[in-house]
């Protein structure tokens, strides 16, 4: 038996490499309702991904194989639906998914699939030689196949989420659009940015996850600013009125979020953006590919998350 070596590549740490890349390969599984034929394409890119501990470029093919799956999953939806095919055209998958968009098959109004369509239209065919990407291209894969089993969601309950979703964080934008205060645990923080990044309605167990941005310290000019990890907040009902809002967790205990009136924090407030737009601080960094991870990786619990690199100041 030919015993295959690690590619050097993945780095120092090899010892559970191979495992890591079965692992993600189980991990790709699709609902019964899933076209064959998309089942048969990730087939090879399963096998493709767990060789890819052997083969650093391996990666590449079964990157390409997902993307170019992407519009063959919408292709066979369409036609589930709709009784008929499309005439195939060069924008063939943009046209589906403004027609996914209008029946509800995504959840924030196709954003991401759009992101996933213009990363298709860069990368496959015209990346030659070693992917600059390596490990990195595993989340999106994932996400993939996660965007393609939603396909098969039911569109009333999504369009429910969207158009809550869509409420919260307008009413939650109108109340901190000149900073808000939040009080968790006896502490209040002034916070500059807040948004419902998922509405779970799937289930009997409705829940809601919001990111929620304190303000900082800018006065420190060097590189070592200290920043904030964001507040993610799950809760299981969100109420209020054009005051606050009031997030019910599952211990009973209730979090509200107000706009400020006491003229200290007004100021404070004022001081912080002020910095922040006259050194061009960048917005806080959202999930990357949208929400379809995001629910597996929230603890029940809120609590401060450190997210790395949330601003980058622009020298």
């Amino acid at each position: 038996m030919i015993k295959l070596n690690i590619d050097p590549r993945w780095g120092s740490d090899q010892k559970d490499i191979e495992e890591k890349f079965k692992s993600i390969s189980k991990v790709i599984n699709f609902r019964k309702e899933v076209s064959e034929k998309v089942v048969d394409r990730f087939r090879m890119v399963k096998r493709l991904i767990e060789f890819s501990a052997y083969e650093y470029e391996l990666l590449d093919p079964s990157f390409e194989r997902c993307l170019s799956t992407i519009e063959l999953a919408l292709r066979i939806r369409y036609k589930e639906i709709e009784g008929k095919a499309i005439q195939e055209r060069k924008d063939s998958l943009f046209h589906y998914i403004e027609w996914g968009n209008k029946v509800n098959l995504f959840d924030n109004y196709g954003k991401e699939v759009h992101i996933l369509r213009k990363l298709r239209d860069s990368f496959v065919g015209h990346v030659k030689g070693n992917t600059i990407a390596g490990g990195q291209l595993i989340p999106i894969i994932l996400d993939i196949v996660i965007f393609i089993n939603a396909l098969y969601d039911n569109p009333i309950i999504r369009k429910e989420r969207k158009d809550l979703t869509r409420g919260i964080n307008k009413k939650l934008k109108k109340i901190i659009k000149k900073g808000g205060i939040i009080e968790i645990d006896s502490e209040r923080y002034i916070i500059f940015e807040g948004k419902l990044i998922i509405y779970e309605n799937r289930g009997n167990n409705k829940y809601y996850h919001l990111y929620l941005f304190p303000i900082f310290n800018l006065e420190n000019k060097s590189k070592d600013i200290k920043i904030p990890g964001s507040f993610i907040i799950r809760c299981k009902n969100i109420t209020g009125n054009k005051e606050e809002i009031i997030l019910h967790l599952n211990d009973n205990k209730l979090i509200k979020i107000t706009n400020i009136k006491k003229s200290e924090n007004i100021k404070k407030y004022a001081e912080f953006i002020y910095l922040f737009e006259k050194n061009k601080i960048g917005k806080p960094i959202q999930y990357s590919m949208g929400m379809y991870n995001t629910m597996e990786k929230i603890k029940d619990d809120h609590r401060n998350y450190l997210i790395e690199e949330v601003y980058k100041l622009r020298k």
